[in-house]
C-alpha cells in the first residue's frame, strides 16, 4: 500500500447532518432507479401492444380485401342529366291539347269501365 507523505485530516463539523443528507441523496437515487424500471416496463408493454395491434390491422386489412373480392362487382351507373322544366304560359297550354295525367286519368277511366262491363 503507497502512503501519501503529505496526508490532510478535515474535521467535519456536523457529521450526523452530513450522514443524513448522504443517506436522503441514496434514497432518491433508489427512487429515481425505481420509477426508471417502471418506465422501461411501461415502454415494453407499449411496444409488445403496438406489435399486436400491428398484427390485428394486417388481418383485419386481409379480411377486408377478402371480403371485397367476394363481394359481386358493381357497375355505376352515372346520374342522369336532370331535365330542365320548361315554363308553360297559358297560351302553350290551350294549345297543347290533353296532358299526360289527363290522358292516363282517360285510360284509367276506360280500364275501370271495361272491368265493370266484364
Amino acid at each position: 500500500m503507497i502512503v501519501e507523505k503529505h496526508l490532510t485530516y478535515k474535521t467535519i463539523k456536523t457529521p450526523k447532518t452530513n450522514r443524513r443528507e448522504v443517506l436522503n441523496v441514496a434514497i432518491n437515487l433508489i427512487d429515481l432507479m425505481q420509477q426508471q424500471k417502471r418506465i422501461k416496463e411501461i415502454r415494453d408493454q407499449k411496444h409488445k401492444i403496438m406489435l399486436m395491434l400491428k398484427d390485428e390491422l394486417k388481418t383485419t386489412n386481409n379480411l377486408i380485401s377478402n371480403f371485397e373480392n367476394i363481394l359481386p362487382q358493381a357497375k355505376i351507373r352515372k346520374e342522369k342529366e336532370k331535365k330542365q322544366i320548361k315554363i308553360i304560359t297559358k297560351k302553350q297550354v290551350i294549345t297543347e291539347g290533353p296532358s299526360k295525367i289527363d290522358s292516363l286519368h282517360q285510360e284509367l277511366f276506360n280500364l275501370k269501365s271495361k272491368l265493370d262491363n266484364i
